[in-house]
């Protein structure tokens, strides 16, 4: 999943992705007005068709089963990991040092006042742990990459219990649930807002941005008129009458080559139908779950209530709040949520039209709970 985080051109050489995008600073005057040059962070596209495809057969499913609570950010049941336990953390590539910076920076999801979770990075021995694409048994719950070509270039993540789903791309023990692309080769200046991002949809958390409650006021068409122009680098920028490309073109350009569905998928808000039984609160503008935009971005510019003046690069104090209440450190609380969790997970299962497929990921989930539970 993404975010966007200003790339400052602090290194001579620097990856070409980051988290949600690398802005070519040095190059910022060449592009449309209020466009920076960047790449942004994204699902490769057939594991975002693998999860829409799940949770469309979620959502059919939940309408049979009672109306679960909601609350803050979106976190769906089905994709919910149990109160009080440990997530494991694998690696493919990459050093110790490296894997000491992303285990620091993942931290404060799990900190006093956060989650009542627990991220294991080390086996028994004190090693870091390690996956493979051969592996047939889960080496961890969360497996992180660093492919830096190809279709999972860049730096994404499976949502929440996806990444212990085989029925769901990127959930089976030989692959990766998180990549963050080429940081082995050399880390990003913003690379902790990174990892603090891509780790909040390993908990569970879509985007803020998408939000229904947001109002996020896209620019998504060409300005009328516009004709298509490119800059020196091959960006599209605005044309010769300073028309501006709408963010369809511009993402649909170098670098990202976005089609039209993939800027739908990261960018439009989840309608209130589809997402009448995920957990919804109060739109925050300042979240780690909500990309960073430009005022150019918006239709209403600077006015945009999706606009913020800075990069959120940290927690807010509603991601507290949120995944507080998604991760109770109550006792009673937890065990509450643990039980609607898994009362629900059984409803979806007994749903007689469910499918096969989405029968056995879903038992998949609950055998997590049921073991962790014991």
């Amino acid at each position: 999943m993404e975010r966007i985080v200003s790339q400052r051109a602090d290194s001579a050489v620097l990856p070409i992705i980051l988290l949600c995008f690398a802005s070519t600073a040095a190059h910022a005057e060449d592009a449309a007005p209020g466009f920076q040059h960047r790449i942004y962070e994204g699902l490769p596209t057939s594991m975002t068709q693998s999860s829409r495809s799940h949770l469309n057969d979620v959502t059919k499913a939940s309408l049979s089963v009672a109306t679960m609570r909601p609350f803050y950010i979106i976190v769906q049941h089905s994709r919910r990991w149990t109160p009080g336990n440990t997530l494991t953390i694998a690696f493919n590539g990459g050093t110790d040092d490296l894997y000491a910076k992303i285990e620091g920076a993942a931290s404060p999801w799990t900190q006093s006042n956060a989650a009542n979770l627990k991220f294991s990075f080390k086996d028994n021995s004190g090693q870091y742990r390690h996956w493979s694409a051969s592996d047939q048994n889960y080496a961890a719950d969360i497996r992180i990459g660093f492919i830096n070509q190809g279709d999972y270039a860049g730096n994404w993540s499976a949502v929440g219990t996806d990444s212990r789903d085989s029925t769901v791309e990127g959930g089976a023990p030989n692959q990766g649930s998180m990549n963050f692309g080429g940081f082995d080769q050399q880390l990003p200046v913003d690379w902790a807002g990174t990892v603090l991002h891509e780790f909040g949809h390993a908990l569970g958390f879509e985007h803020e941005h998408q939000s229904p409650s947001g109002g996020c006021d896209f620019r998504l068409d060409d300005d009328p008129g516009y004709v298509k122009t490119t800059d020196a680098e091959g960006w599209y920028t605005t044309d010769s009458k300073g028309r501006r490309p709408g963010l369809y073109t511009y993402l649909g350009g170098k670098a990202n080559y976005w089609p039209k569905d993939r800027v739908d998928a990261n960018l439009k808000a989840f309608s209130s139908a589809a997402t009448r039984n995920y957990l919804l609160g109060p739109f925050d503008k300042l979240s780690i779950m909500k990309y960073y935009f430009e005022p150019a971005m918006f239709e209403k510019g600077l006015n945009s209530s999706c606009y913020t003046g800075t990069e959120n690069e940290t927690l807010s104090a509603q991601d507290l709040i949120g995944v507080q209440k998604a991760y109770p450190r109550d006792p009673a609380a937890a065990q509450r949520i643990t039980t609607e969790q898994t009362e629900a997970l059984r409803a979806l299962i007994n749903v007689p039209f469910v499918p096969d497929t989405l029968k056995s990921g879903l038992n998949q989930r609950l055998n997590v709970i049921m073991m962790r539970e014991d």
